[in-house]
């Protein structure tokens, strides 16, 4: 295992989180975005893997998703089938913010007690 000390040599400086927070505070917006917005960021920003459907999704909950303009839908897709219990179960939204406020992510250069 690395020493604290060590660790903190290896870890980026004070200055340079400063920098990232100040371009993600440019990149934040509160106010609400239209569909045609979120897709010019997504081409500008987004990894062009593959292109997705032509809606923005705002949120979600069971079966169903809503647009940013309030139209509801079907999701079929289910994240590939990786959110086959549907969106924001109360179950799993309760331990994952339990988990959340234990230890949110760590790279896989750690283990961890989960």
């Amino acid at each position: 295992m690395l020493k604290a000390t060590t660790m903190h040599r290896l870890m980026p400086s004070v200055n340079s989180y400063r920098s990232v927070s100040k371009i993600a505070i440019r990149l934040i917006s509160t106010r609400k975005l239209s569909q045609d917005e979120i897709f010019a960021r997504e081409e500008k920003y987004g990894c062009h893997n593959y292109h997705p459907l032509p809606v923005a999704l705002a949120k979600g909950k069971g079966v169903k998703v809503w647009d940013v303009d309030g139209k509801v839908y079907y999701d079929f897709l289910s994240a590939y089938s990786a959110l086959n219990q549907g969106h924001c179960h109360p179950r799993l939204v309760k331990v994952l913010k339990e988990q959340a406020e234990q230890l949110t992510l760590t790279s896989r250069a750690f283990y961890t007690n989960v």
